[in-house]
């Protein structure tokens, strides 16, 4: 367990949390079982630490990505673009040369949601109102069927 502890061995922690990997991939990993890392984890707080707030946060920013791809973003994009410039005869006002050069400019574009990554959160957030077989359907106890009309 001590080297675990290291500097080194907590970076090697975090980062397979940080990666999605299991606790018992993880122990594998460390070359003990999962019983033993469940053990360090309660003995110790930096590795308790190193693995829960490595997996939290990795969870937390692919939460955020899927999220901003479900609903749409914007992005600074730079291209180039062909600028004509034309040089004057200060005196006359003749056109003395005209050339063309390309031009670094940053344009603001959006992407659009991805239906995808939409369908994915929703189904997974609000299950009982997206799950496939309750779009666009009524359940039965909101149905109300009228016979005396």
């Amino acid at each position: 367990m001590e080297q675990w502890k290291t500097e080194n061995g907590l970076v090697l922690l975090k980062g397979w949390a940080r990666e999605g990997m299991s606790l018992g991939q993880i122990a594998k990993r460390c070359g003990v079982s999962e019983k033993m890392l469940n053990r360090w984890q309660k003995q110790d707080k930096q590795i308790e630490n190193a693995l829960a707030q490595s997996r939290e946060l990795a969870d937390r920013l692919l939460e955020d990505a899927l999220y901003e791809r479900a609903k749409g973003y914007t992005v600074l994009v730079e291209k180039q673009v062909k600028c004509k410039q034309v040089d004057y005869d200060p005196n006359t006002g003749k056109k003395l040369r005209e050339w063309e050069e390309m031009v670094p400019v940053k344009e603001e574009v959006y992407v659009a949601g991805n239906m995808t990554a939409m369908q994915f959160w929703l189904k997974n957030r609000k299950p009982d109102a997206w799950q496939q077989s309750g779009v666009g359907q009524m359940k039965e106890e909101e149905t109300e069927i009228i016979d005396d009309i």
